[in-house]
């Protein structure tokens, strides 16, 4: 899930701010997946500001 989600991000408009929203119940995730995500997309090169 997590490299599906880094691919889609990491090629969705490169030129570009990409503004990435995670939303959901408490105690869901939401922090864990964030954290995930961006450690994925920085690997493959691509700025992140959390």
């Amino acid at each position: 899930m997590i490299e599906a989600l880094t691919d889609l991000l990491v090629t969705t408009r490169p030129d570009q701010v990409l503004r990435v929203a995670v939303d959901g119940p408490d105690a869901a995730g939401k922090t864990t997946l964030a954290d995930e995500l961006a450690r994925s997309v920085t690997r493959l090169g691509r700025p992140v500001v959390p």
